[in-house]
């Protein structure tokens, strides 16, 4: 399991026509998406939800251009129940 944070392109506006007024500021969009990584490659990553030996869930594809990160995630251990 990873957590892959990358970064989207986004519509700056909600309006068709907006007014020019100088301000074009870059505003960076960031995502993180938790999955199995499928694939790892120069030129992207592939992530699923859900996975099996012989499935996958529908798979996601991330260039890799917009990765910022990867962290392997750990399972945690389980907690104990107690007693009824």
């Amino acid at each position: 399991m990873v957590r892959v944070t990358w970064e989207d392109a986004a519509q700056m506006d909600s309006e068709t026509w907006v007014q020019n007024e100088g301000k074009h500021a870059y505003a960076p969009h960031f995502h993180a998406q938790v999955g199995f990584l499928l694939s790892s490659t120069r030129k992207g990553v592939v992530l699923t939800s859900t996975w099996s030996p012989s499935l996958v869930s529908a798979r996601d594809s991330i260039p890799r251009g917009m990765v910022r990160s990867i962290e392997y995630l750990e399972p945690t251990p389980a907690r104990k129940r107690k007693a009824r």
